[in-house]
C-alpha cells in the first residue's frame, strides 16, 4: 500500500535507504549510520513529500519529492523485481502532474529501469558538484 509518509516511518525509511545505497550503489564506498540517516530524512521531511510503500508495517520502499523533481527512490534489495519502484514512481509522476527531472549516479543500474519508464537522459555529469563526487546524469520524465 502506498501512502503518505509520517514521522513514525523515518527508521523505515532510513533502513531502506541504507540497504539500497550499500548494497546497489557500493561504488559510492559511504558508510550509513542508522541514528545519522533518521535525523537527516527528519529534516528532509519539512522540505519534501514523502510516499512510503509498506505491507503490515513493514516500509518496503520510499520516494521523496518536491513540486517538480524526484529526490528520492528507493527500494529494499530484497524486494527489487515486485512493481515497488514501478508504483512508487507513478504515484509521484501522478502527484506531481506535470514534467520532472532527477538526478541518478551514471554507474546506477536503475537507469535502465528509468529509461524503460519512459524518462530520457538531458546530460551528464563528472559530479564534481555532487555530495558524493561521482559522476551522474540528469534526467526528465514528461508525463
Amino acid at each position: 500500500m502506498i501512502r503518505e509518509a509520517t514521522e513514525g516511518d523515518i527508521p523505515g525509511i532510513a533502513r531502506v535507504f541504507i540497504a539500497a545505497r550499500t548494497t546497489c550503489l557500493a561504488f559510492l564506498n559511504w558508510e550509513y549510520d542508522q541514528d545519522v540517516m533518521c535525523d537527516v530524512f527528519g529534516r528532509q521531511m519539512a522540505q519534501h513529500h514523502f510516499l512510503v510503500d509498506e505491507v503490515d508495517g513493514e516500509i518496503l520502499g520510499f520516494a521523496a519529492y518536491t513540486s517538480d523533481e524526484l529526490e528520492h527512490l528507493y527500494v529494499d534489495p530484497c524486494r527489487h523485481g515486485q512493481g515497488i519502484g514501478t508504483r512508487l514512481f507513478n504515484q509521484v509522476a501522478q502527484r506531481i502532474g506535470a514534467d520532472f527531472e532527477f538526478w541518478v549516479f551514471q554507474a546506477n543500474a536503475a537507469r535502465g529501469f528509468y529509461e524503460h519508464l519512459g524518462c530520457k537522459m538531458l546530460y551528464e555529469t563528472d559530479g564534481a558538484d555532487n555530495m558524493e563526487k561521482c559522476p551522474d546524469a540528469r534526467y526528465r520524465y514528461s508525463a
